[in-house]
């Protein structure tokens, strides 16, 4: 987030009928820096927000499900018509698994279940005006639309990786993606490219798995003319080509040795010589690679330089498998059933809960790759507007709770499975430590104690 967007105060539209918890909420947020409209009905509430097309009054908006004339979900309807793009959190006192995922379906960034307290309302209605700030300055027009708009997901490891190629898109640094396959390396390195200054240029990609050492330097560097029997006409190389723009050389772990040495040449003298010329070219590129491989490990035991090691990590960032930001799921089965029908103008429209709970419940060791496979798998064999598990993989299938009889997580929801997940991925990134954990979750040591024993995360 910006600096200026920073200082300015978050802009706040409660609606709910219910006065006697409203406007003592009211007063925390003004209290904590936010300023605050209220409306007790739909209605007066879709008239605070103006008509089509005026600039936005709210940064973020706080329903109620079920209201006197009109509900939550006919707000979010109504604002999705009218054009206002602005992230609305959806209040429920029932919390069942129904309302949340219909609330997901008609557009909401989250759902609270009463009773919330304040300090929780506060913590997600930031995330979600951080979440949105991200996502205007990943996307600034149509510049880079299409790369950046499957990154799909309001958790906070996402939103971590997401501020910090923000950060490092404009700076001339190389920048490492570190991750297990699946991960979507590629798609944030193509996000940081649209989000740099280089965005106009082009963004050439290179799987080094498959670089042949004897053709490395014409792969890299080019060739003109007759450099080599065979060589009918001159090539740019992958360099050349993306000159001006970005360089991403994938799977750099699997880079040959012998290889490696005329990398580390052009990083450090920054010019490049095509096969049979006779004069370097200097060239402006930005340097992002990926590995899934612990390049430390290799390393040590002389499978890779250390100084081409350092010369890429500039600024590593390591991206989080897909089991660490469950609470993207959802929204990601959202995002392949929508671009689907936008593609071919058919298909399912949803998934139920159930399909939710089993996605939940796998640990995805092929991580994002795996989920969009298993969701093309699901909507090619479904002939209805629903996916069901039965349209899943069998391995998933498996996971239906509803046909796990005895099963200890039948008498979880999915919003307490996906809550599960939030807590574990917060304890393994802090070692266990139950007070850091709670920081990384926004709630109190004690609060988190008792989630985890609701949730039977303690023995």
């Amino acid at each position: 987030m910006s600096d200026a967007t920073a200082a300015k105060p978050i802009r706040v539209l409660l609606v709910d009928d219910e006065r006697v918890g409203v406007e003592p909420l009211s007063r925390f947020l003004r209290l904590n820096g936010f300023t605050t409209e209220t409306a007790i009905t739909v209605t007066s509430a879709l008239e605070q927000l103006g008509p089509s097309g005026n600039p936005a009054m709210f940064d973020v908006v706080l329903t109620d499900l079920r209201m006197p004339d009109r509900g939550g979900l006919e707000l979010l309807d109504e604002m999705r018509r009218r054009g206002h793009l602005i992230p609305t959190i959806v209040l429920t006192g029932f919390g069942t698994v129904r309302s949340a995922v219909e609330a997901m379906q008609h557009g909401a960034f989250d759902i609270l279940v009463k009773p919330s307290t304040p300090e929780e309302v506060m913590t997600v209605l930031r995330r979600a005006v951080i979440a949105v700030t991200v996502t205007k300055e990943l996307v600034p027009g149509t510049q880079g639309l299409s790369a950046t708009s499957m990154l799909v997901g309001e958790s906070a490891a996402l939103t971590s990786v997401i501020d910090l190629l923000r950060r490092a898109a404009n700076t001339s640094f190389t920048v490492m993606l570190r991750g297990e396959s699946g991960t979507g390396k590629e798609l944030l390195a193509r996000a940081l490219h649209a989000l740099s200054s280089r965005r106009d240029a082009p963004l050439v990609a290179v799987n080094c798995a498959a670089i042949n050492p004897s053709l490395a330097e014409s792969q890299f560097f080019g060739h003109v003319k007759g450099a080599f029997t065979g060589a009918d006409t001159s090539q740019p190389g992958s360099f050349r080509a993306a000159r001006g723009g970005t360089i991403f050389l994938d799977e750099i772990g699997d880079l040959p040795l012998p290889v490696q040495g005329v990398l580390l040449r052009v990083l450090e003298e920054r010019n490049v010589t095509p096969l049979g010329a006779t004069a370097a070219e200097p060239i402006d590129v930005r340097v992002v690679s990926a590995t899934h491989q612990n390049l430390e490990n290799l390393v040590r035991t002389g499978q890779f330089r250390a100084d081409l090691f350092y010369r890429l990590g500039g600024i590593v960032v390591d991206v989080p498998p897909l089991r660490e930001r469950m609470v993207d799921v959802p929204a990601l089965v959202e995002h392949y059933l929508s671009r689907y029908r936008e593609e071919t103008g058919s298909g399912p429209r949803a998934a139920n809960d159930r399909v939710i709970a089993c996605l939940l419940r796998h640990d995805w060791p092929g991580n994002i790759r795996e989920l969009r496979n298993a969701i093309e798998r699901a909507i090619a064999v479904c002939d209805d507007s629903l996916v069901t598990p039965s349209h899943l993989p069998n391995y998933l299938q498996q996971l239906d709770i509803a046909t796990s009889e005895g099963s200890v997580a039948r008498k979880f929801s999915v919003l307490e499975l996906m809550e599960m997940q939030q807590i574990r991925a917060a304890l393994s990134a802090t070692g266990g430590e139950k007070k850091a954990a709670a920081g990384i979750l926004g709630v109190d040591r004690k609060r988190l104690y008792r989630k985890m024993k609701r949730l039977d995360l303690i023995n």
